[in-house]
C-alpha cells in the first residue's frame, strides 16, 4: 500500500503536511496540517490544501480536517474549499482541529481564527458532520439540511454564535455538542434560549453535550423542567462544574434522566459523596476522572 500510495499522492504519502487513511484501496480521509517544517516545499498552508484537493486520488475522500500549527487566520483555506466545492464526495468536515487530547485543551486557548465559516454550507450540502474550533468564528446563516453532527469549539460562546444556533437549519442534526467555555454570569443567559429552541426546532436530537459548563447543577433542573430531554438518548456535560451538593439535587430528580443510555458527567467536581447521592443513576453514568 504504502508503494501505491507515493504513486498516487507523491510525497504526501511520506507524511509531508498531510496524514491519510485508506480504505480498501481508496483514500477516505486526510488531515492537512501546514506547518513550519513544510515552508521550504509549500508556501502556503491554502496551496497544499489546493493542490492536495485535485488529486485524482482525493476523488473519493470522505473524511477531511484542514489545520495549521500556527494562528493565522483560515479565510483562504475556507475560500479554497468553497470555490472548489471539492471533493464532492465530503461528508466530514474538520477545521482548525487540533491534535490534542480534550483535556489538555480545556487548558489551552484556540488560537486561529476561522473567520466567515458560512460558504462551506452551500458548497457542502451533503455534509453529515462538521467540527468547528476557533479562537474567534463566524457562522453565519447555517444550512445543512443532511448534517447530523456538529460541534462547536471556541474560546468563550458569545451571543453572535448562540443567535447562529438558534436560527440554524438543520433538520436531520442528531448530535450537538458545545463547548460554553463562557463567563459564569453570562452562561444563563446564553444557554437557556439555547435550550428552549432545542426543544421547539430539532426534533432529531438525540445526543447533546454542553461541556466546560459553570452552572451544571442549575442546567440539569432547566433541562428536567423541559420537553428536550425525554427525547434525549445521550447527556454530556463533560468537564462541568457539578459537585456533591448539585448531585443531592439531581439524585432528586432521577426520574427524568433515568431514561438516558448515557449521562455523561465525567470530569466534574464529584468525590465518594456525590457518586453515593447519585446511585439511583448508575446504570447510565459515566463519572471518570473526577477534579478537585
Amino acid at each position: 500500500m504504502r508503494t501505491q500510495a507515493e504513486l498516487l499522492v507523491g510525497s504526501l504519502a511520506r507524511g509531508d503536511g498531510v496524514l491519510l487513511e485508506w480504505r480498501l484501496g481508496f483514500l477516505r480521509g486526510a488531515r492537512i496540517q501546514h506547518g513550519f517544517a513544510h515552508r521550504r516545499r509549500w508556501e502556503s498552508a491554502v496551496m497544499m490544501l489546493h493542490w492536495f484537493l485535485r488529486l485524482p486520488a482525493a476523488r473519493f475522500l470522505t473524511d477531511l480536517c484542514v489545520a495549521r500549527s500556527d494562528r493565522g487566520d483560515y479565510g483562504e483555506e475556507i475560500e479554497c474549499l468553497a470555490q472548489s466545492r471539492l471533493p464532492r464526495t465530503l461528508r466530514r468536515l474538520s477545521l482548525a482541529l487540533s491534535q490534542l487530547h480534550e483535556n489538555a485543551l480545556v487548558q489551552t486557548d484556540f488560537g486561529s481564527t476561522l473567520g466567515d465559516v458560512s460558504p462551506i454550507y452551500a458548497a457542502f450540502p451533503e455534509l453529515r458532520e462538521l467540527t468547528v474550533e476557533a479562537r474567534e468564528v463566524r457562522l453565519g446563516a447555517i444550512e445543512l439540511p443532511e448534517l447530523r453532527r456538529f460541534e462547536l469549539r471556541v474560546n468563550s460562546l458569545g451571543t453572535p454564535e448562540v443567535t447562529a444556533l438558534l436560527r440554524a437549519r438543520w433538520p436531520r442534526l442528531s448530535t450537538l455538542v458545545v463547548w460554553v467555555r463562557a463567563p459564569a454570569q453570562e452562561q444563563p443567559t446564553l444557554l437557556d434560549p439555547l435550550l428552549a429552541h432545542l426543544e421547539d426546532n430539532l426534533p432529531s436530537l438525540r445526543h447533546l453535550g454542553l461541556f466546560c459548563t459553570t452552572d451544571t447543577g442549575r442546567l440539569c433542573e432547566v433541562l428536567s423542567r423541559g420537553k428536550l430531554l425525554p427525547r434525549l438518548e445521550r447527556r454530556d456535560l463533560w468537564m462541568g462544574s457539578l459537585d456533591d451538593t448539585s448531585a443531592q439535587t439531581l439524585a432528586r430528580m432521577a426520574g427524568a434522566f433515568a431514561h438516558l443510555e448515557v449521562l455523561n458527567l465525567s470530569n466534574n467536581r464529584l468525590t465518594n459523596t456525590g457518586f453515593e447521592s447519585l446511585a439511583p443513576l448508575a446504570h447510565n453514568l459515566q463519572l471518570g476522572g473526577q477534579r478537585p
